[in-house]
């Protein structure tokens, strides 16, 4: 293994050493590969961007040290498992510059030794209820790009978080069931295990000093302390996730125990009441304007927990602990499950949003107020939908997938024997959340607030966060593979392997890597990281060539050999030089050879079967058709009977299952014949 990396090391770095490469030995064979004289390639600009170099990649590298007639423990043949035609040293030889090196099924991709081993996150547990609601594999999803602005993050918004720490038949002070002032369930903990990243905290302080939540005029006792605990256990556990704690709405209670907003006599004394708490425990707290332009990898380094993970708590840190959220709450335009219209003719109508069709007036209310607030121009107007303007003020927009609760529309769920969870279960509201998300009816997805965030949460957190996680995120994936190979199936396996084919045939028969060499030559492709190629020994040099002569991937000067007289030189690149020789393969003749000998083939082996080895004695044209008698007074004393015609007869006789001893039809015994005898060989 040590010599192995020693070869990838040593070779790899080749690809950006200062002094240029050249084919050795370079003889008429490969001299035709090269588009510069004496097989020279240009070496890669050490200005340029690893991850907008290009490399040839040898797809499937290892296979080269398989065994043409290797047979594996399984009995499959190499056929169609041998990619390349030798190890790693003759395939740099050819060309390659990186290699698809997989051991125990995992993918390692080495290039100038670079690793990108960051974990992303995984939900667990990962069963027949989780699984369905991820778009990978064993509940997999991809983390946010540490280059993206924050403000252009997506998170799943838990609306009024901390109300699932209200007991589901609990009744508060003022005798409000819980049925429409609960909008979660579980606590926060289990609220990120349903996908949950950024949370509603509406902030209550109690006149002994402690730091609670309300909903509206109901107090919720729990403490910050116990949320933020929850929050820190989780990351640690989660040691890829950002996590954001969002006040909002701070309240007081007076001397007399009442709840009250103030707008004087308290100062800072909340906020300063939740920084203690935020100190003590290790968590950062920060002003709304303090993530202004920053990235997602600025937050995480503001954001480093002592116990591993990230999470950060903000807010204006003023006495009502000012959301940092433009909250696009018109109460005017505010959809509601329940509600009263007015039809044409002026009656009244009533419609609900529980009968589970995406078609009902509340519906298609409440996607168009989604729609407006994420799509409208940008604004910082509480007064009108839209994104904010001033991120400075305002770094987030939030989009307020809720039903929204007034005093009929509570009325009216409580006489359906209902509640905000249920409202929102049998109205699909979240599956219909997810896909508005999927199918891109939002322009941008800062904050995607959510009810019941137990219902499809993850499958939501996952369709904002996934529509994110493309080729752009280089800090995960800073390589893009083109797969120029022949994929197998079982189906193209076997049809190959009836062809006497094999991978390597496919490739070369189908003159594959030519056409790759004319696709890069000709500028078909934007960009080029990782091309990937069966085959390496085939037109591989063309191919390493063609990328690294490349516009912009070589600052190197060099004579321009079209001029003929050296003098022009200069920067030469892409088209402007000659396409290279490839070893091209004519198809029309090899299909007219196989199909040749195919018939030759089977005429020799009808005529060998039916004509040659014919036992029916009837129509065996060296039998004589009458038997021969040795009496016969016609026949000369001492004629010898005919040669053809004993060793057809005895032929014939010794072809049987069972041969007779002798032959009555003409007096021959067959004592001095047996299937040794040179009479019948």
């Amino acid at each position: 293994m040590t010599s192995l990396l020693s070869i990838l090391i040593l070779a790899l770095f080749a690809g950006v050493n200062v002094n240029a490469y050249t084919h050795t030995p370079c003889n008429r064979f490969t001299r035709p590969q090269f588009q510069h004289p004496n097989c020279f390639v240009p070496p890669l600009s050490p200005t340029l961007l690893l991850t907008s170099a290009s490399f040839l990649y040898a797809h499937d590298a290892a296979t080269g040290y398989i065994s043409r007639n290797s047979i594996s423990p399984g009995g499959i043949s190499s056929s169609y498992s041998k990619n390349q035609l030798e190890g790693v040293g003759e395939q740099l030889t050819h060309g390659v510059r990186a290699f698809d090196l997989r051991m125990h099924l995992v993918r390692i991709i080495f290039i100038l030794t670079l690793f990108a081993n960051i974990s992303a996150y995984t939900h667990t547990p990962c069963n027949r209820f989780t699984r369905p609601q991820f778009q990978h594999p064993n509940c997999f999803v991809p983390p946010l790009s540490p280059t993206l602005l924050l403000t252009s993050a997506s998170f799943l918004y838990a609306h009024d978080a901390a109300t699932g720490y209200i007991s589901c038949n609990s009744i508060s002070p003022g005798e409000i069931s819980s049925s429409y002032s609960k909008n979660q369930v579980g606590g926060v903990g289990e609220q990120l295990n349903h996908g949950v990243r950024a949370f509603d905290l509406r902030m209550h302080l109690l006149r002994n000093g402690s730091m609670v939540f309300h909903h509206g005029v109901i107090s919720i006792p729990v403490g910050l302390e116990t949320v933020v605990e929850e929050v820190l256990v989780w990351c640690g556990l989660h040691p890829t996730e950002l996590v954001l704690l969002l006040h909002s709405d701070l309240t007081y209670q007076n001397g007399t125990g009442t709840d009250l907003y103030t707008e004087e006599g308290y100062g800072n004394v909340g906020t300063n009441a939740m920084a203690e708490v935020y100190n003590r425990l290790g968590m950062a707290y920060h002003h709304c304007r303090d993530v202004y332009g920053i990235t997602v990898g600025d937050a995480m380094e503001m954001a480093v927990l002592p116990g591993g993970g990230y999470a950060l708590a903000l807010d204006y840190q003023n006495r009502y602990a000012g959301s940092c959220v433009k909250q696009n709450y018109i109460e005017e335009q505010m959809v509601t499950c329940y509600y009263k219209s007015t039809d044409s003719a002026g009656g009244s109508r009533s419609s609900q949003c529980t009968n589970g069709n995406r078609d009902t007036s509340p519906m298609k209310d409440l996607i168009q107020y989604m729609k407006e607030s994420a799509n409208n121009d940008p604004t910082d107007s509480n007064a009108e939908l839209g994104p904010p303007y001033n991120l400075y003020y305002t770094p987030f927009n939030e989009i307020q997938g809720i039903w929204q609760t007034s005093a009929y529309s509570a009325q009216q769920g409580l006489l359906h024997f209902s509640t905000i969870l249920q409202d929102n279960s049998r109205s699909n509201l979240n599956a219909e959340l997810v896909r508005l998300v999927y199918e891109g009816e939002f322009n941008a997805v800062s904050l995607l607030a959510v009810d019941n965030a137990a219902l499809n949460g993850n499958a939501a957190v996952f369709g904002v966060k996934d529509k994110m996680w493309t080729a752009a995120n280089l800090y995960y994936t800073p390589f893009n593979k083109i797969k120029g190979i022949w994929q197998t199936s079982a189906y193209s396996a076997q049809q190959g392997l009836l062809h006497f084919s094999t991978i390597l045939q496919d490739n070369s028969r189908s003159n594959l890597n030519a056409e790759l060499v004319r696709l890069v030559y000709e500028g078909e492709f934007n960009a080029v990281s990782l091309l990937a190629v069966d085959n390496a020994a085939l037109d591989g040099n063309a191919l390493f060539s063609v990328l690294r002569t490349r516009c912009g991937q070589s600052d190197e000067y060099w004579e321009d050999a079209s001029s003929g007289d050296g003098s022009g030189a200069g920067t030469v690149c892409g088209t402007a030089l000659d396409l290279p020789g490839m070893q091209v393969r004519s198809t029309t003749i090899t299909t007219v050879l196989l199909m040749l000998f195919s018939t030759v083939y089977v005429v020799f082996f009808v005529y060998y079967r039916f004509v040659t080895r014919k036992t029916d004695t009837t129509t065996d044209a060296n039998l004589t058709p009458t038997p021969i008698d040795q009496d016969d007074p016609t026949r000369l004393s001492g004629q010898p009977i005919e040669l053809t015609t004993v060793r057809s007869r005895v032929g014939v006789w010794l072809s049987l299952p069972n041969p007779p001893t002798s032959d009555k039809s003409n007096g021959l015994e067959l004592a001095s014949f047996d299937k040794s005898s040179p009479l019948l060989v």
